[in-house]
């Protein structure tokens, strides 16, 4: 299914956008380290902001928010669930240091919800299935140019292991970039 020119570029920005964030802030090729080092140095707060969130719901649940009709507390619901989310979030990027998986699990997670909310944000009268048929090329062109990024920014030191069949100067052969040399160590006895 093709799109006009500018839909597949706002698609395409609306989908580049958390993979753009993800690898500045949680990858080696950004921020990663960084972010990793500051979450491990702010661990604790992993136990306020879990708890916070948690007696937020405890709060809704206790005030019966199912219920709500009235706009004012529909509001304060948004707002509520949104603070959820959030501290959820925090608690999880706050946890790095023993669960150095979760921003990656947030990434995965929070895609799909990201691109459902943007769908009923850009294209509401576009019905779901032609919204999704949209999406393969923004998504793959995405995937090409993060993946461009990636292998331009690791450099050639690590895109080939040092056990690969490959001139030892170099580490594959479209790279000018010497690999680093390799130590190994023997040792001898004599009796």
């Amino acid at each position: 299914m093709a799109a006009d020119p500018v839909t597949s570029l706002l698609l395409l920005l609306v989908v580049g956008f958390p993979a753009l964030l993800f690898v500045s802030a949680f990858s080696a090729q950004g921020y990663g380290k960084n972010n990793y080092t500051r979450s491990v140095a702010h661990e604790h707060m992993a136990w306020y902001t879990g708890c916070a969130g948690m007696f937020v719901v405890m709060v809704l649940y206790t005030l019966d928010f199912t219920h709500w009709a009235a706009k004012w507390l529909l509001n304060i619901k948004k707002l509520a669930v949104l603070a959820i989310g959030c501290l959820f979030v925090a608690t999880v990027l706050f946890s790095a240091g023993d669960y150095p998986y979760g921003p990656a699990c947030l990434f995965v997670v929070g895609l799909p919800i990201w691109l459902l909310k943007v769908k009923w944000i850009v294209m509401p009268k576009k019905d779901f299935r032609t919204y999704i048929g949209l999406m393969p090329l923004p998504m793959g062109l995405c995937a090409l140019i993060t993946f461009g990024y990636v292998k331009r920014t690791l450099g050639c030191a690590t895109a080939a292991p040092a056990t690969t069949a490959l001139p030892p100067t170099y580490c594959h052969s479209s790279c000018t970039t010497a690999r680093p040399a390799t130590t190994t160590t023997t040792t001898t006895t004599t009796n």
